[in-house]
């Protein structure tokens, strides 16, 4: 199977196209806003290309089997800081891709957001949720979703939709896991915007390549992709100060305080995935708990952590 990955290069991206490439031919197509290339397998191919250029995106998808949509503004505060560029990457973008799965008669898994559902009603959220996104991000989102969706409806095309929890593992960068890592590295403070009761759903990123590459057997589902477990930024940061024993050379402050700022108001407070569609669906089950999560990612990235007790 030819396989192409929007976002191949960045955090979640080139975790899928390396594990696709093990039984499939890859193409990634990235603009490199925030990938690097140099995180893909030799055997993955790569195309330097912004999913708002359809003519080369559309070249680039000539012959493929399945789209892996993935390219986007991926960040709350970016989306809100720079909304047009947001609209023009995650909509128009992901038109363009389906224009190309129109074209060339392939099928889409797209990724989309925790975000499109907003604050949460109730906990877990499933699926039938009402969705009611609180910034551009999620907005952008759910309109990828529902531009799918419909086209689907319309020209009979194939596709998948899974709604992302919060992701995080090797590779990520300036979300809050990678955050609190490197402050307990540099001694800084463990910063929490707004309340120390919000509440995440933190799943690893190898669970979600699982899930990704589970939905190249359905059709036509959406489906939450998250751990199902419910922590609180405070019980986060807890873990963090909690990990005992550090090479001390890699520290520059052992005393870590958890301090508490000013939040923003588009950010959603508190959402748990119910994730039982996808176990039905795709024989989902997470496998990796966020405190051994975060071991991994410190033994992996930083190589300053001896022992977690």
């Amino acid at each position: 199977m030819k396989i192409l990955v929007t976002g191949g290069a960045g955090f979640i991206g080139h975790h899928l196209a390396n594990r696709l490439a093990e039984h499939h031919t890859v193409v990634v197509y990235d603009s490199l806003y925030r990938g690097d290339a140099k995180r893909l397998n030799s055997d993955v191919e790569f195309v330097k290309g912004d999913v708002t250029d359809f003519t080369h995106l559309s070249k680039a998808s000539r012959d493929v089997d399945v789209i892996y949509h993935l390219a986007a503004i991926s960040r709350v505060l970016e989306s809100v800081k720079h909304p047009k560029l947001c609209f023009n990457t995650n909509v128009i973008g992901t038109y363009n891709v389906i224009e190309a799965v129109r074209e060339h008669g392939c099928r889409i898994i797209y990724a989309s957001s925790r975000e499109v559902y907003g604050d949460a009603q109730y906990l877990p959220v499933d699926e039938e949720h009402p969705l009611n996104p609180k910034n551009p991000y999620g907005a952008s989102k759910l309109a990828g979703e529902i531009m799918i969706r419909a086209m689907a409806a319309t020209y009979e095309m194939q596709y998948a939709i899974i709604r992302l929890a919060n992701v995080y593992g090797r590779g990520d960068f300036s979300r809050v896991i990678p955050t609190f890592l490197h402050n307990i590295k540099e001694g800084k403070d463990l910063v929490i915007y707004g309340s120390s009761s919000k509440i995440i759903d933190f799943i690893y990123v190898d669970d979600v390549v699982d899930a990704l590459i589970a939905c190249l057997g359905i059709d036509e589902q959406i489906m939450n992709i998250g751990s199902s477990v419910g922590t609180t930024l405070g019980e986060l940061a807890d873990m963090f100060t909690s990990f005992k024993t550090f090479k001390k050379s890699f520290i520059k402050n052992a005393s870590h305080k958890v301090r508490i700022v000013e939040g923003n108001a588009c950010e959603v407070e508190r959402f748990i995935a119910d994730i039982d569609k996808a176990r039905k669906h795709i024989g989902f089950k997470p496998s990796i708990k966020l405190r051994d999560g975060i071991r991994e990612l410190v033994w992996e990235r930083s190589r300053f952590f001896i022992d977690a007790d």
